[in-house]
């Protein structure tokens, strides 16, 4: 879908590309998960502790053992006391270092996925804010572009916000 070379967040050279996908990419090289989680037209985020990423898209690592998808289940309620069904992958991006595989990097080289789900929501227990977190909420879209995660993966949230409208995950 889309392709950026020498993104911030991974050691330089490298390449990510975004790719909407309804099958997962090798396992093994998927080292995180995250929730496309709406209520309409509303994106759930949650409001994290780091400054620099302020309100973001729930998720985080997967732990060894753990599918993916157990991942981005278990991450949405740790950041937002939100229980998630229906998962379906919708997306990801594969991350690619294209020099040497710098020393202590600690992910699959030379490529690693982050994974993405479209979700419902099952549940919503109440929230407490935590160490990593501070609050959740389901931002309307003029908000959700306003939103660092937003100005990083334009093209992820615009294509997520589609499918949400064509394909209401409806519990």
């Amino acid at each position: 879908m889309g392709v950026e070379r020498d993104v911030a967040f991974l050691p330089k050279p490298n390449e990510v590309a975004l790719v909407l996908a309804d099958e997962l990419p090798a396992a093994s090289a998927v080292t995180a998960a995250f929730g496309l989680v709406f209520d309409g037209d509303c994106l759930l985020l949650t409001q994290l502790r780091d400054a620099t990423r302020a309100w973001d898209l729930p998720g985080g690592h997967v732990d060894p053992g753990e599918t993916p998808e157990a991942a981005m289940q278990r991450e949405v309620y740790e950041e937002t006391a939100i229980h998630v069904e229906r998962p379906r992958l919708f997306a990801y991006q594969r991350l690619s270092m294209l020099g040497l595989k710098p020393a202590g990097y600690p992910f699959p080289y030379p490529h690693s996925y982050l994974v993405f789900y479209r979700a419902a929501v099952r549940r919503i227990d109440p929230f407490v804010p935590t160490e990593e977190v501070q609050a959740r909420a389901f931002l309307p879209p003029e908000q959700v572009r306003q939103t660092c995660w937003a100005h990083r993966t334009p093209a992820l949230y615009e294509a997520a916000r589609e499918d949400a409208a064509a394909y209401p995950l409806i519990s």
